[in-house]
C-alpha cells in the first residue's frame, strides 16, 4: 500500500473512499459514472477495472490499471479533469482517502491441505 504509485513496476490497484456532501450523492454518482464510462472505453485500454461502490453518502471506487502510464492516461482524460473541477462542491472536505496497491502474489496451497472455506 502506498500513496505514490510511480515506483510500482506492473499492475496497480487504487482504492478511493469519499463522502458526498448532503444532497450531492446523486450528482456524485452521475459524475463517477461518466468517469467509469471513459475508463471502460477503448480510449483507456490500460484501465482494467473500475468499480463504484456505495453505502448511503459514502463511496468507494476500486480501480485496476496495467501500469503507471495507464493511470496518467486516465487522469488526463476529460471526464477526470471535469470531476476534479467539481469535486469541492460534491465531496465533504477531508473525507477523501486514496491508496495505491500492488497485486500480491498468490501462494500455492497444496491439494488436500484443508485450507478451503466452510
Amino acid at each position: 500500500m502506498s500513496t505514490n504509485f510511480a515506483a510500482f513496476p506492473g499492475e496497480i490497484c487504487t482504492v478511493l473512499t469519499q463522502t458526498a456532501k448532503p444532497g450531492k450523492a446523486e450528482e456524485l454518482v452521475a459524475e463517477l459514472n461518466l468517469l467509469k464510462a471513459s475508463a471502460d472505453s477503448a480510449a483507456e485500454p490500460g484501465t482494467l477495472q473500475f468499480d463504484i461502490l456505495r453505502a448511503g453518502d459514502k463511496f468507494c471506487v476500486v480501480e485496476k490499471y496495467a501500469n503507471a502510464a495507464a493511470i496518467y492516461a486516465h487522469t488526463n482524460r476529460p471526464p477526470y479533469k471535469n470531476l476534479k473541477l467539481k469535486i469541492g462542491d460534491l465531496v465533504v472536505e477531508g473525507s477523501t482517502s486514496l491508496t495505491f496497491w500492488e497485486p500480491a502474489e498468490s501462494a500455492e496451497v497444496p491439494v488436500g491441505s484443508g485450507s478451503h472455506l466452510h
